[in-house]
């Protein structure tokens, strides 16, 4: 039995890999589907019951950065989730944020652990849901330093919120031997109903663990809370998708609407690409098997080390005195993707937690198909500017120009910084005449 129906393929009706911020919505007579451009043009389309697609106005405004809401009833305030940096545990760590509709708030904390990326749903029982990705630092016996990421689902049960982790997303993420990008969404977990009762967690992840980042599709995960008790994770898609983002409609009739996109045939890549709808059954999908292999991987506490503290700043050199700054000057997001990271987490991680001098986000203008997009571009601006603080912190302005040709004379990559917040970004792909020329 197939368990997953093409409900629309939109390969020809948008230009391949210009897709950003996928999204679907399952309605009573048709589903949306949507996406923005690099440029900031926005795709919109309705596919109706017999299968035809026409492209429509986009629906509502985007929802803001790291923030999540899910309508209860016609005319009640919205049950919102956010993410927000406070402090914690003598240091800032991100936490969670939670507004029911009758106006109550809640706070979680990750006792030692940042919390990010929050998703909300009301099951069909009315119970409020959330999920969240905890992540903290781990460092392995050679000193190197990352991050370990889960997902952590709270609901509320006689006025108390009960909170468990049920998922490990090691997997492609944190290295076992060697480890590259993806341009999927690894760490964004979605959390939806059920109209058979409880709900379902799902995420998405790339397989295999350390492939090549052009030529590896993503696996799309789930697990459902019903009758009190979490089911084994299963595979529900792992058909040479990737991007994945169901309906948050939900599971109904055991079935649930994802898109998501695949690979475009005419340059031989697997994964991002062309957009698709698909209708997938929840019923029969193979249970996930227990990742194994990152025992070396030790949890630790960065901002207790002494290192982080130079002794001098001092320093003289023929007669001249030198102030020493510590920084990273090529660093990257999920905005690139051969890396992962959000830009704020990113900055506040620099600022905060690795407690260093400067640091600049130099994400790919072009590479492995994917453009960073003009909204990607500014808000890198942006908020390098705001995170910036005098006499502490400074976030150098940047991006790494990224010409894919490799030659034997000339380098292709170079990072390029600016002075200054305001300044415009030249993709090698999309320069005229000779790429370096332009540059």
């Amino acid at each position: 039995m197939n368990r997953i129906e093409i409900l629309a393929d939109m390969a020809g009706r948008h230009s391949a890999h210009d897709v950003y911020d996928l999204w679907v919505e399952q309605r009573e007579s048709s589903i949306l589907l949507g996406w923005d451009c690099h440029d900031g043009r926005q795709c919109t389309f309705s596919i109706m019951p017999d299968g035809k697609v026409q492209p429509v106005g986009r629906p509502w405004s985007a929802v803001p950065q790291g923030e999540s809401y899910c309508a209860v009833g016609e005319g009640e305030r919205p049950l919102r989730v956010w993410h927000e940096l406070r402090e914690q545990d003598g240091g800032e760590r991100f936490g969670i944020a939670c507004t029911l509709p009758n106006g109550e708030k809640f706070e979680f904390d990750g006792d030692g652990v940042s919390l990010l990326f929050p998703a909300v749903c009301v099951a069909a029982d009315g119970t409020p849901w959330v999920a969240w990705i905890r992540c903290g630092d781990v460092e392995n016996e050679d000193g190197v330093v990352d991050q370990f990421n889960e997902i952590e689902c709270a609901h509320l049960r006689d006025g108390k919120w009960v909170r468990e982790v049920v998922a490990d997303l090691r997997y492609g993420l944190l290295p076992i031997a060697g480890v590259w990008g993806y341009p999927g969404r690894r760490r964004r977990p979605y959390i939806v109903p059920d109209d058979r009762g409880g709900v379902w967690v799902m995420w998405e992840r790339k397989e295999p663990h350390n492939g090549p980042t052009t030529k590896v599709p993503g696996c799309f995960c789930g697990r459902r809370y019903a009758d009190g008790c979490w089911q084994e994770p299963v595979r529900l898609i792992e058909d040479g998708y990737m991007d994945y983002f169901p309906a948050m409609h939900g599971v109904e009739d055991g079935t649930i609407v994802v898109a998501a996109q695949k690979g475009c045939p005419e340059d031989g890549r697997l994964g991002r690409g062309v957009v698709v709808a698909l209708d997938v059954a929840v019923e029969g999908a193979p249970v996930l098997e227990r990742d194994t292999g990152f025992e070396q991987w030790l949890p630790i506490h960065l901002t207790e080390r002494e290192f982080f503290l130079p002794p001098e700043r001092e320093l003289e050199q023929d007669g001249e005195t030198y102030h020493l700054l510590f920084g990273d000057p090529h660093t990257h997001t999920c905005l690139s993707c051969d890396a992962e990271g959000d830009l704020i987490e990113s900055l506040a991680y620099a600022r905060d937690r690795a407690k260093i001098d400067f640091v600049t986000i130099t994400d790919n203008d072009f590479v492995y198909g994917g453009r960073l997009s003009d909204a990607g571009w500014r808000d890198t601006m942006v908020q390098g500017q705001a995170w910036s603080e005098e006499g502490r912190f400074i976030a150098i302005p940047g991006y790494e120009w990224t010409q894919t040709n490799w030659g034997p004379t000339r380098p292709q990559h170079r990072s390029v910084l600016f002075s200054s917040y305001d300044q415009p970004i030249l993709r090698w792909r999309d320069a005229e005449g000779d790429p370096i020329e332009a540059l």
